[in-house]
């Protein structure tokens, strides 16, 4: 990992401890502004006594490149999201089994899990035992803290936690998760993104993988990303889409890559795989319509 600045920092790896490093490539990091520091993902090949190998964080020193923490095995399996809440107290975890925990930035200690994410086991089944299908574990691919400027005796702004929203791009799932509690949370919402595709906008049907979610919490709505070039628009509260739309002037097999609302305007800002930008209008504009290309 190389952070180029006003300097050039190499965070150097130890190939030969496996409790350090892995050969995979780092899929995610997190960075703490209050301790000026660095988290990634490694794993124990080894595993410990036996057992699956865990997904452990690295923590590193953002001034130096110096690796001078671990928390091990904070999650059953590969660590594949990391995010920092905006206190830069504590950090969430989420693993390729649907695991999502919350740690303390300081200790790592576990303050609390999340609900996981899982699908529908593949494989044909009648209609009417969809719902029993078995379940397995589903990746999570983002977690993003969401919480509310609160202005304390003295002036002192803090910021007031209030949900903690991840995604699942296999399950192509959203959940929206209680965080005004400092050691337990509950689902509030699940969104289903699975009829988010080209076909719903010509009638036809069909699902569509989910690449990347943005909420804003004034708007209470939830805007995501897809494979095909779609982007939704999803009630934070309720879970029910509210709108959908695709640029005319994208290729076919352009993919939403990354999607962003922006905070002083009604806009929201995705790319895609074709190097494209798109502000889309939100109210009081035309809700969900093209505004720049």
């Amino acid at each position: 990992l190389l952070v180029a600045g006003r300097r050039m920092v190499l965070f150097e790896r130890e190939t030969k401890d496996p409790h350090v490093t892995s050969d995979a490539p780092l899929t995610c990091l997190a960075y703490c502004a209050r301790t000026s520091e660095i988290f990634t993902p490694i794993h124990s090949d080894a595993g410990i006594g036996g057992k699956e190998a865990g997904g452990s964080v690295r923590v590193w020193s953002a001034l130096d490149g110096s690796a001078h923490a671990s928390f091990e095995s904070v999650v059953g399996s590969n660590i594949t999201a990391l995010a920092v809440d905006q206190n830069h107290r504590r950090i969430a975890v989420g693993s390729e089994k649907g695991e999502i925990v919350i740690l303390n930035v300081g200790s790592g200690h576990t303050l609390k899990s999340l609900t996981a994410h899982s699908m529908p086991r593949a494989g044909r089944m009648h209609p009417d035992e969809e719902d029993s299908r078995p379940r397995e574990p589903a990746e999570v691919n983002q977690i993003e803290f969401i919480a509310t400027q609160v202005v304390r005796q003295g002036g002192v702004v803090e910021w007031q936690p209030v949900k903690v929203v991840t995604m699942s791009a296999a399950a192509k799932q959203v959940f929206v998760h209680d965080d005004t509690h400092p050691d337990k949370s509950s689902l509030l919402k699940a969104i289903d993104a699975s009829q988010q595709a080209i076909g719903n906008l010509e009638g036809l049907g069909g699902a569509g993988d989910i690449r990347r979610f943005s909420v804003h919490l004034d708007y209470g709505l939830c805007g995501v990303g897809s494979e095909d070039g779609t982007v939704g628009w999803y009630n934070v509260f309720s879970g029910k889409m509210e709108g959908i739309g695709r640029s005319d002037k994208i290729a076919e097999g352009t993919s939403v890559s990354h999607c962003r609302f922006l905070r002083r305007c009604p806009l929201m800002l995705s790319c895609d795989s074709a190097c494209s930008l798109i502000f889309w209008s939100l109210r009081p504009l035309p809700t969900y319509d093209v505004f720049f290309h």
